[in-house]
């Protein structure tokens, strides 16, 4: 993915679902609720925690497009 359109995507994403540190935002993974909270949104991925478990990662934000669209 260029640069150019990692930046599009991340704005497009932050303002669509209000992305920011401290937002949560509920995800179904295989028939699991989980809670996640914003950490730090970086250039390329955006830091997430589980509520519930602490376990944190950093998807990129093609990955979060599909998580919050509920493909993946």
């Amino acid at each position: 993915m260029s640069k150019l359109r990692a930046k599009t995507l991340k704005s497009q994403l932050t303002k669509q679902y209000n992305l920011h540190p401290g937002n949560r935002f509920s995800y179904k993974d295989e028939g699991v609720d989980r809670l996640y909270e914003v950490q730090k949104l970086y250039p390329n991925c955006i830091l997430l925690k589980d509520v519930f478990d602490g376990t944190k990662f950093c998807p990129g934000y093609n990955k979060l497009l599909l998580m919050l669209g509920g493909i993946e």
